[in-house]
């Protein structure tokens, strides 16, 4: 017999019923996301940032990589002018933007990177299953190379609670390339920014809400 106190089962893959593209089920918060985030948050002991006028945006990197558990040489969604999709987003007034590769990160490290940030941004990925710990008024900014990716990261941001953007490349097969190491988006700057400029905005009077509720009257 064998007695497990703890036991969580997780479903192989895309078969997770979490995670599978019907969208009729909850669109909203969810009270067992919020426990799991919370148990996770009291673990890591992950800190948020109580600034509210300066938001933190992590911008989540895609590149091929290897370690001694995992050969990724070829890593898709890729973004082809990176540098210049970056130097964009830290034009926007009163935001920080910390550029991560979680692929070279401890997991303490990527769970302290995503709570200490108000905003994520990056491409559809695993990464972005990160956003379960921006604080609760935060916000994730999808990018997509293409449509029908899946909706797996809608649902997590909608069960955690959080606001949610998603830019996909409107000119697809355009602006889309292929070699042996991935496939890579060009970022039109005009369609992609104004997601940014929405989740910054709506989480900036977001976090004023969230602070303006813990101060006594």
């Amino acid at each position: 017999k064998i007695l497990a106190k703890r036991a969580v089962w997780s479903p192989p893959g895309y078969s997770n019923i979490l995670l599978g593209k019907n969208w009729n089920d909850c669109q909203k918060p969810m009270r067992m996301m919020e426990a799991f985030i919370a148990a996770v948050d009291d673990a890591y002991e992950g800190e948020h940032s109580h600034d509210i006028q300066n938001l933190k945006i992590i911008f989540i990197s895609r590149r091929p990589y290897q370690t001694k558990q995992v050969d990724h040489k070829f890593v898709g969604r890729q973004i082809d002018n990176q540098d210049e999709v970056v130097k964009a987003i830290k034009e926007i007034p009163h935001v920080s933007v910390t550029v991560a590769d979680f692929a070279h990160m401890e997991l303490k490290d990527q769970i302290h990177a995503a709570a200490g940030s108000d905003v994520m941004v990056g491409m559809h990925g695993a990464a972005l299953a990160h956003c379960l710990w921006l604080p609760s008024w935060g916000g994730l900014v999808e990018m997509g190379s293409k449509r029908d990716l899946g909706v797996f990261f809608l649902k997590i941001a909608r069960w955690a609670g959080i606001h949610f953007e998603n830019w996909i490349n409107p000119y697809y097969p355009r602006h889309y390339r292929q070699d042996n190491t991935g496939d890579y988006t060009t970022v039109d700057l005009k369609t992609f920014l104004p997601h940014v400029q929405r989740a910054v905005d709506a989480v900036r009077e977001r976090k004023k809400a969230a602070f303006a509720a813990t101060v006594p009257h």
